[in-house]
């Protein structure tokens, strides 16, 4: 399971952060408000909690700023996977 990240940002989009470590490009769906987005600075070190989501249709690595709002991402998405 993949936990976090921390490399440099390379790219910034509206609905996804390119981080490299390791030699690898990340990309992750970012959960970050769109003010927040627009002030990263490429070309920094970063640091980004992760969860990693396979589903019969697709494989996408989520992002948050907290373990807190990652955690809080698993218990929305495991009721409506199971209530709907």
């Amino acid at each position: 399971m993949i936990r976090f990240i921390h490399g440099i940002l390379r790219e910034v989009k509206e609905d996804m952060l390119v981080i490299e470590a390791g030699g690898l490009g990340y990309g992750s769906s970012a959960f970050l408000l769109l003010f927040l987005i627009k002030h990263l600075r490429r070309e920094r070190k970063f640091f980004f909690i992760l969860t990693f989501s396979v589903r019969e249709d697709s494989q996408e690595l989520f992002g948050f700023w907290e373990e807190r709002d990652r955690d809080f991402f698993h218990q929305v998405t495991f009721r409506f996977r199971y209530w709907s």
